[in-house]
């Protein structure tokens, strides 16, 4: 009796191990497969934004610059969040003089309602953190904490576009449901798209909107 015991409890160790191999096997297949899936994105984002700033022509330039910078929300709202609910903005620079951004006519993504309505100003932590830290922002649950109940999403995340010196904007991601994006996601892949997206403002820096980062802090600290 004493070795039936010992034979089943061998058995039932090797089953353990087996699967738990064969668990870790997938987790590590769908983990590489993920990775290769956001490379061969990045790598089309890329391409397409090299090859913009690469005409000559300054209308035809602008025009396929702009179909780029979709291209990053769209690759955006497909890679950050659940499939649905997510909702993609870049908000560019409306007013210098009185620092205010507004979400672009052409450059969103996500619900029906997917154009924001929201007007960042310096009275916004979010807009301050751009201009004084060029730092994003990350708000798993809106509720928990504290902030406005009339906003249409409990879950967002802004992060600048943005050179070492120069604001020309910010991408936010927002979804009604609070945890629908994670840290990872707000904090490392929304940075290296927002950086993606700085890159379709440098063929003509002078030209586009912009705000000098710091600036404005110093201004107001004095």
């Amino acid at each position: 009796m004493c070795g039936v015991f010992i034979a089943m409890g061998i058995i039932l160790d090797y089953l353990r191990d087996r699967r738990e191999v064969q668990i870790s096997t997938e987790k590590r297949n769908l983990q590489q497969q993920a990775i290769k899936d956001l490379v061969h994105t990045l790598i089309d984002t890329s391409q397409g934004t090299c090859d913009a700033l690469s005409i000559e022509e300054k209308r035809r330039r602008e025009a396929s610059l702009a179909a780029a910078r979709k291209a990053i929300l769209s690759t955006i709202r497909r890679s950050i969040g659940p499939e649905n609910g997510v909702r993609v903005n870049f908000f560019e620079v409306a007013e210098d003089s009185a620092p205010t951004l507004r979400a672009s006519t052409y450059a969103h993504e996500g619900r029906s309602n997917h154009r924001s309505t929201r007007i960042f100003d310096l009275h916004d932590e979010s807009l301050k953190l751009a201009l004084c830290h060029n730092q994003g922002r990350f708000i798993v649950d809106a509720k928990a904490a504290g902030l406005d109940s009339e906003l249409p999403y409990q879950t967002f995340a802004t992060m600048p576009v943005s050179s070492e010196n120069y604001l020309y904007g910010m991408i936010t991601v927002d979804s009604p449901e609070a945890g629908d994006i994670n840290e990872f996601e707000a904090k490392e892949l929304l940075n290296l798209y927002a950086s993606q997206f700085a890159l379709t403002f440098m063929s003509s820096p002078k030209e586009a909107k912009r705000l000098r980062i710091g600036d404005i802090c110093n201004d107001l600290d004095n």
